[in-house]
């Protein structure tokens, strides 16, 4: 046949693209890798001519080429479908090491979910909440939120009376809820509101500055009313000790704003330390353990449920787990939490704190 040699030619070169596929298929599966090799080998036009001459049967070579065909597209499969380290045959873990340690720096960094960190985000929130109302929650027992402090405006004014230079550093700028009688009600030269509370004696009172946003303030203001304000306390004007103990910013009673940036800064924490791992920047490796179990246990939830969504209240969120075992989302998410783990560099623990107050 005058075209023999130019068909020789091609099934060489087909021949030889097949065997360097194989080879570099081997990088990856090395079964599916020789499977492709042999099948290759068995169709190259080389290997034909010597199996016919020893085999004494003329056609032998077309009859293993048709063979070899499906034994390289079994190697094919095998390759593509592949799955190292973790689900590699023992065969092949002996062949290959390939259950070798990977170093942390060559470790995957896993996905962050934003789901997740909306739920984290909800549940700080209200954490928050109930530790500042005095309540129990995790955040009490990581030592991370003290209640705030309630104090009668006259005993507040007598513990600065008593011994000022112990207890300013103490109370200067903390937020508290000072409770009293409405002396008296009248404006300043900034036209701010100030409300004069009971002092220690009747010469020096409490002056209570409210919030110049009037929706943040108790509503009628009126002499002679009794109220609560959470303040903050500015102290004494410097100089005169024998003086009125003056509390700015004073609002009703609403952790919410608060407890809102707290969650919000929190989560930003967390969401940095999860993509870039390493060194955490919280209190101790527990409060960073809890963080990492709370946030894992929102990938848990359910795609529909509102606790996922950054813009839901907190009280919805909080509503939709009311039939929801915490202990149970705990579990769930503990099967991915040494990944995490070794990818934050967390040392491993037997226990974690309650997921949350409720």
């Amino acid at each position: 046949m005058k075209f023999l040699p130019v068909i020789r030619l091609v099934c060489w070169g087909v021949c030889s693209v097949l065997v360097a596929l194989s080879f570099g298929v081997m990088g990856s599966s090395i079964i599916g890798g020789l499977l492709m090799l042999s099948g290759a080998v068995w169709l190259c036009p080389a290997s034909w001519r010597p199996i016919e001459s020893l085999s004494g049967k003329q056609g032998s070579g077309i009859a293993l080429a048709i063979l070899a065909v499906p034994l390289f597209l079994l190697g094919v499969h095998v390759a593509t479908h592949a799955d190292y380290p973790d689900q590699a045959s023992s065969l092949l873990r002996l062949l290959t090491d390939a259950d070798a340690v990977i170093p942390p720096d060559a470790r995957p960094r896993p996905e962050v979910n934003p789901g997740a960190l909306n739920f984290f985000r909800h549940i700080m929130e209200q954490d928050y909440l109930i530790a500042l109302a005095g309540g129990t929650s995790a955040l009490n027992t990581l030592s991370m939120v003290n209640p705030v402090e309630r104090l009668p405006s006259s005993k507040l004014a007598r513990l600065y009376e008593d011994d000022e230079a112990a207890i300013d550093p103490l109370y200067k700028g903390r937020r508290l809820i000072v409770s009293g009688e409405i002396l008296a009600v009248r404006t300043d030269f900034a036209d701010d509101v100030v409300v004069e509370l009971p002092g220690a004696d009747e010469l020096f009172n409490v002056q209570a500055k409210l919030h110049g946003d009037p929706q943040k303030f108790p509503g009628p203001v009126m002499e002679g009313s009794y109220v609560s304000l959470y303040c903050t306390l500015f102290g004494k004007v410097a100089g005169g000790s024998a003086s009125n103990l003056y509390l700015t910013d004073c609002t009703r009673v609403d952790f919410t704003p608060d407890a809102r940036a707290y969650a919000d800064n929190l989560t930003e924490a967390l969401r940095g330390w999860l993509n870039t791992g390493g060194k955490h920047i919280f209190p101790s490796d527990n409060a960073a353990t809890y963080f990492l179990v709370t946030y894992l246990s929102g990938t848990q939830l359910p795609a529909d449920n509102p606790c996922l969504r950054e813009e839901v209240l907190v009280e919805e969120c909080v509503s939709s787990l009311e039939d929801m075992q915490a202990g149970a989302l705990f579990e769930k998410a503990r099967g991915d939490l040494r990944r995490w783990q070794e990818w934050l560099g967390l040392p491993t623990q037997d226990g974690y704190v309650q997921l949350s107050s409720r």
